[in-house]
């Protein structure tokens, strides 16, 4: 993925953390996570590119030793494949954009003025920020430079996508509801649960001797849907709350549930209508099908690159302090030449 300044991986905040894997002096052996094609990567370098990443994984949490033998591989992929990544938009000429690398700095000095170690360290860390901002920079334009090689999809690259794949352009079932909440404070205790649930027993009661269901959500629900007669719209899966879910599951169009308890109280549903599955034809997603013709080609050129770049390399990684995987995932693990933020992500 790429940040609002255009540059991948991390957001510029955590690249504060993370300046030019350069050193100032030769480390000792055992302190050298990786060498590639001769460039050192430390492990303290190493430990704070873990340290952000998992500050925006796990926050901060306790994560499972499983995660983060995970994570402490990914981290040392990327940094690898960082340096491969740096080195082939040199070779190529590339320079990070200058006034992207300016406001990404200026805005994290103008973040910490009122700081006092910063303002002791600015100028010691200053230049070594400023590096892996740039570096991070020629990653970004040797993104462009790959998306920009990759034409739009001719019609029949378009429709033997499509072809291909059914599966995506299918518009999925929906249903559409109304529903009457009556909110309960979720500390108010098990008595107001109680005193809502015979309340809405009784507007069962009202709307099945024929009442309206819009009048009644009007005058008695909570929920924002309320002015317009409780309804919903058309919803499809994974946009309703699992317990919602379960009940609309149980239901036709028509019915209307029994009173059942929800995060803010006691709900009753009426499922006012079904549109099936509906798969679209060619001609009406011959734009969307194109696009993710695109994105997957970007991939694949980028997922290339990659594999490339690492055959040809010479690379030395240091893996005594990676947390061993579990068996299950040791045996399921693959080697993977792109992933992470190919510029398809983008």
């Amino acid at each position: 993925m790429c940040d609002s300044n255009g540059y991948p991986g991390l957001g510029w905040k955590g690249w504060m953390d993370i300046p030019a894997p350069a050193a100032a002096t030769a480390p000792e052996p055992d302190e050298i996570f990786a060498v590639v094609n001769g460039t050192v990567i430390t492990f303290k370098y190493f430990n704070t590119a873990y340290f952000v990443a998992a500050r925006e994984k796990f926050y901060h949490g306790q994560a499972p030793d499983s995660e983060v033998a995970l994570l402490q591989r990914e981290t040392g992929d990327n940094l690898v494949r960082n340096v491969l990544l740096v080195e082939e938009a040199k070779r190529r000429g590339l320079k990070p954009d200058a006034d992207k690398v300016k406001k990404v700095l200026d805005d994290y000095d103008q973040s910490q003025q009122n700081n006092p170690q910063w303002q002791k360290t600015r100028a010691e860390l200053l230049p070594e920020i400023k590096a892996g901002v740039e570096e991070r920079g020629l990653v970004a334009e040797l993104m462009n430079q790959m998306i920009g090689s990759v034409q739009d999809a001719t019609p029949e690259q378009a429709k033997a996508y499509y072809e291909a794949h059914r599966e995506k352009f299918i518009e999925p079932e929906q249903v559409r509801i109304s529903v009457i909440l009556l909110k309960v404070d979720p500390g108010a205790g098990q008595a107001a649960r109680d005193k809502a649930t015979e309340e809405a027993r009784g507007i069962v009661k009202s709307l099945k001797e024929g009442a309206s269901f819009a009048d009644m959500a009007r005058l008695r629900s909570g929920d924002e849907s309320a002015p317009r007669g409780g309804d919903m719209g058309y919803l499809h899966k994974g946009m309703l709350p699992a317990s919602v879910q379960e009940v609309v599951d149980n239901l036709q169009p028509g019915m209307l549930s029994e009173p059942f308890n929800v995060l803010d109280g006691v709900a009753i549903v009426h499922f006012d209508a079904i549109k099936l599955a509906d798969p679209k034809k060619f001609e009406d997603v011959t734009e969307r099908a194109g696009a993710l013709w695109k994105r997957e080609e970007i991939q694949r050129v980028w997922d290339e690159l990659l594999a490339r770049l690492k055959k040809q390399a010479k690379i030395q990684v240091n893996e005594s302090r990676y947390i061993p995987l579990a068996k299950k995932e040791e045996a399921g693990k693959i080697e993977q030449s792109g992933g992470g933020s190919g510029p398809a992500a983008k």
